[in-house]
Order: C-alpha cells, then sequence, then structure tokens
C-alpha cells in the first residue's frame, strides 16, 4: 500500500474539482456551469471550448471573465468501522479570455485553471495512510491519538489560438498551451505521549500542448466544433518544506512515523501529472430563435500517460445541454444540460485501491442549470450552476477492511462578457478628432 499512493501521489487525492476527465478540468466559464456542453460555442469561452469558432465571431474585441466558487465532499467508510471524510470549499477558480477578430481572422487568448483547482483535508487521513501509520508504530499503535492529511492541487494555464475562416462554411484554427503545477501535501501524526510527527511537501513542474481546431457550419441552424489537444508530458519534482519529530522519552515513536511518511511519499521523487490528450467533439442546433440544443462529446485518452497506462483505460464525458428565451425577445436567456462522465479506472490494476480509495476513479453525472442576462448590445452577465454526483464502490481486498468510497461537488459560477465594435469606436473616435479640429478652426 506504501508503494502504491506513493506512485499517484497528490494527483489522485485532488484530481478535476469539478467535472471532467481524471486531471483535466471543463468547467472553464459559467456558461459552461449553465449547459455543461460548450464544444460547439461561438463566444468568447471558445477560446478554450471551439477555438476555431472564434472566426465567425462578429468582428471586434470579446473580453470576459468568470469565476466559481466549488465545494468537494469526499468520503472513505470502513466497513463496521470509522468514516474518513474531507469537506473543502474552493472560493476562487478564475477564467479569463479576449478574443479579436477581423475579417476572416481571430486571435484568442486565455488564462484558466487547466487541472486540480481544488483541495482535500482530511481530519483522520486516509485508511491505507492510517493503517501504514500503525504499522510503523507497531506496539505504540496503540498510542496514535490524531493523524491528518491535507493536500492541494493546481495547474495555472495560458491559452493562445489563432483561427481562420476559410469560407462561411468552414474555419480552422491552431494554438498552444502553457502550464505550471503545484501540488502541496501535509500530514501530521500526534500521539498521546506528547510526540508529534509532521511532514510537508511539495511537487512542481510545467509542461505545454499543442491545440488544433476544426468549425463547420453547414447550415445556419447547425453549428459543429471539433479540438485535438496534444500536451507533453509533464514531471513534477518532490521536495520537502517541512520534516519534524518532536521525541518524548525513550519511545521515538514520532521519528519512526516520520520515516514511514518518507517512505510513502519519497523526497526527491518524480511524479508524472501528464493532462491525458484530448478530442471534443460538439454540435449546436438552432431550433428556433428561441430554442437551442447542445449534444457534447470528450475523449480522454488516458493510456498514453505515465500514470495511466496500468491504472486506466480511456475515459469520456457524453451530455446533452440546451438553452431558451424566456419570454419572446425577453433579454434572459436560460439553460440546463447534464453529462456522464466514464473516467476509466481499471477495477483489477496495480494501483486501483489508490484510484477507489481516493475517489479519483469515481464515474459520475453532472447537472447543470443557469441564465444569461442581456444587459445592452455590448454586455452581458451569466449566473450558473452545476452538481456532481459520483458513484459510489466498495473496494475489496483491502487492509483495513472493505472500503465504502463516496464524492460529490458543487459549483457556483459567475461570468460576464463585453464586446467591443472597434469599427464603430474607431469612427467615433475619429468624429470626435474632425469635430475638435473644427471647432479648432472656427475659433481662429
Amino acid at each position: 500500500m506504501k508503494k502504491i499512493i506513493a506512485t499517484l501521489s497528490v494527483i489522485a487525492l485532488t484530481g478535476s474539482l469539478v467535472a471532467g476527465g481524471v486531471q483535466q478540468n471543463t468547467n472553464q466559464s459559467a456558461e459552461w456551469a449553465q449547459t455543461g456542453n460548450r464544444n460547439a460555442s461561438i463566444a468568447a469561452d471558445s477560446t478554450f471550448y471551439n477555438p476555431a469558432g472564434t472566426a465567425f465571431l462578429a468582428d471586434g474585441l470579446h473580453l470576459y471573465v468568470s469565476n466559481q466558487v466549488a465545494g468537494q465532499t469526499r468520503t472513505a467508510k470502513v466497513k463496521d468501522g470509522k468514516t474518513y471524510k474531507s469537506d473543502v470549499i474552493s472560493p476562487l477558480i478564475p477564467n479569463a479570455y479576449g478574443v479579436y477578430k477581423t475579417g476572416a481572422m481571430a486571435i484568442s487568448a486565455g488564462f484558466l485553471v487547466v487541472g486540480g483547482g481544488g483541495s482535500v483535508d482530511f481530519a483522520d487521513a486516509l485508511p491505507s495512510m492510517y493503517n501504514d501509520i500503525a504499522l510503523a508504530a507497531g506496539a505504540h499503535s496503540t498510542a496514535i491519538e490524531d493523524i491528518s492529511l491535507k493536500s492541494s492541487s493546481a495547474y495555472l494555464g495560458g491559452v493562445a489560438n489563432f483561427a481562420y475562416a476559410i469560407n462561411d462554411m468552414f474555419a480552422a484554427s491552431v494554438g498552444g498551451t502553457y502550464y505550471y503545477a503545484k501540488n502541496t501535501t501535509n500530514g501530521s501524526v500526534s500521539f498521546n505521549n506528547g510526540e508529534k510527527t509532521a511532514a510537508d511537501f511539495e511537487e512542481t513542474g510545467s509542461s505545454y500542448g499543442v491545440i488544433l481546431g476544426l468549425d463547420v457550419k453547414p447550415t445556419n441552424k447547425i453549428n459543429v466544433g471539433l479540438r485535438y489537444q496534444w500536451n507533453d508530458v509533464m514531471a513534477l519534482k518532490r521536495n520537502y518544506t517541512k520534516e519534524e519529530a518532536t521525541v518524548h522519552g525513550n519511545t521515538a515513536i514520532s521519528g519512526i512515523t516520520l520515516n514511514a511518511f518518507k517512505d510513502k511519499y519519497t523526497d526527491g521523487a518524480t511524479v508524472y501529472a501528464t493532462l491525458p490528450q484530448m478530442i471534443a467533439l460538439g454540435a449546436e442546433y438552432k431550433v428556433s430563435d428561441k430554442l437551442s440544443i447542445q449534444p457534447n462529446f470528450t475523449y480522454y485518452v488516458n493510456t498514453l500517460t505515465q500514470w495511466g497506462k496500468k491504472n486506466y483505460h480511456d475515459g469520456y464525458d457524453a451530455g446533452l445541454g440546451a438553452d431558451w428565451q424566456c419570454m419572446f425577445h425577453a433579454p434572459l436567456r436560460m439553460g440546463a444540460g447534464f453529462f456522464y462522465t466514464k473516467n476509466g479506472a481499471m477495477n483489477d490494476a496495480p494501483d486501483h485501491v489508490a484510484v477507489e480509495e481516493t475517489a479519483s476513479g469515481l464515474d459520475s453525472w453532472t447537472f447543470n442549470l443557469g441564465g444569461r442576462y442581456t444587459v445592452s448590445d455590448a454586455l452581458e452577465a451569466t449566473l450558473a450552476g452545476s452538481y456532481t454526483m459520483y458513484n459510489t464502490t466498495d473496494i475489496d481486498g483491502t487492509d483495513p477492511a472493505t472500503i465504502t468510497v463516496s464524492k460529490s461537488n458543487w459549483a457556483v459560477a459567475l461570468g460576464v462578457g463585453y464586446k467591443m465594435d472597434l469599427g464603430s469606436a474607431n469612427a467615433a473616435a475619429a468624429d470626435m478628432m474632425d469635430k475638435a479640429e473644427t471647432e479648432a478652426n472656427e475659433e481662429k
């Protein structure tokens, strides 16, 4: 069990915060929280979801910013025994996009939390960790008073694309992404004789990716978006920032448990946290000016990553969303959607216990609902929320006994988009200059 969690580390502990694959966050705008299906979008958040679609935006500058507040609950319950629980809230999951569109060309860029973005806080650690520490303490295991485990993970990234509309039907794009990952873990053990063990470490690294996109508009009612993303290997280096063992008397339990923790999480180890390659396909069908539906499918190539080769099959998301106008010419459009995520975790994999115990391999259903309000021709605001239910699973053959694992996520998002017609702005500026020049000449 020690080697299992040492391999998966904080990656398995945190995983994606709200929705998506094992590592990838797909919740990248408030509009996603509204319908859950954005792979064929033509808006500022297409910078992430459908970069080729930015070539079909209106000429001008499109700016967008949003934030999500998300919560996550995980439990690992030992049969006829203790329940280990983590319940955390992440108040800041931001993203921002900007698109400049002129003629057939569009340049887009964005900042986002590509993966992670959350944390776990197990006040009593996890069953396997508790068991390992107890084994290390030996005869002193009854002296264990408290064990805790806290971890956080965030992949902060930037994305940039160039899109070109070949004609009224086809547009293509090419782009790239760069992201920096930082995982932190804090572990502590207290004993009833006054001894205490504390160990903190970080895992850091960076990587890049290439994004190719295609958007097809066969009719004025149908739009299809396709995106492929390749990601380079991301290797994180582990570095201990704190190692403390407070010894009391001759027992030295704290030193023994510190060594056990460092055996589980080896100092200086390389941990692979590569984001899987992705293929994302989506469509939007405008039934009328008041109603549109959006089917989506995203495929995660887990088996080409270092962490996925032995522990995962490939995974996918499949879902359906819709948005509709509340009343005739009303400024409010409501949206709703759902999708199913198959993470691809293998039940008989070498590391399946760690994958399932940390709830990183559970399949799930996500439900979305929200509204988008048009304040003016240039300004829109979106308020929406999502809820993810994960399939509960039993882990058999573990030590301690059978463990039942469950998990749920929720998120509330607020986004604001602003459109600037640069042609009109330039014309207005020119008119003001002409007016000022005319007034100056009249004064002469």
